[in-house]
């Protein structure tokens, strides 16, 4: 868990976005949903902050590092007004996540652009393909 690995970073968020997509979050899949969402989370955090970088890895557009400030601002801004409403509930926020699994994605874009083989993404969406024609 200490190098940064692409497909545990998808499991993760494939695996959250299913126990995120039920109506009725039960308190297990409350559980669930957060251990997957940080797991995800920390391969962020490594790929970004722990990962050495290559030769290889091409340069960033130059619109990326700004928007990323300003997504960040955002996020961080949105966050503190959550937590400042009279009615926070941290039960609402695990109810509503839907704002945390859509961050994610947009956090992930340095991550795609920067993947040069792209076997392990397409092995990964062919036995994720599989698994759910198997099980649904």
């Amino acid at each position: 868990m200490k190098k940064f690995s692409l497909t545990f970073l998808m499991s993760c968020a494939l695996i959250a976005s299913i126990f995120f997509d039920d109506p009725h979050l039960y308190y297990w899949k409350r559980i669930v949903y957060i251990i997957f969402m940080v797991g995800s989370i920390w391969q962020l955090y490594l790929f970004y902050f722990k990962r050495t970088p290559t030769e290889e890895d091409l340069p960033m557009p130059a619109f990326f590092r700004p928007w990323m400030y300003i997504f960040t601002a955002f996020v961080v801004y949105n966050l503190l007004v959550d937590f400042r409403n009279p009615a926070f509930s941290l039960v609402t926020q695990l109810n509503h996540p839907l704002a945390a699994l859509a961050v994610v994605p947009v956090f992930a874009f340095g991550i795609g652009y920067q993947t040069s083989d792209i076997k392990i993404f397409v092995r990964f969406l062919l036995g994720a393909g599989l698994c759910f024609c198997f099980f649904f």
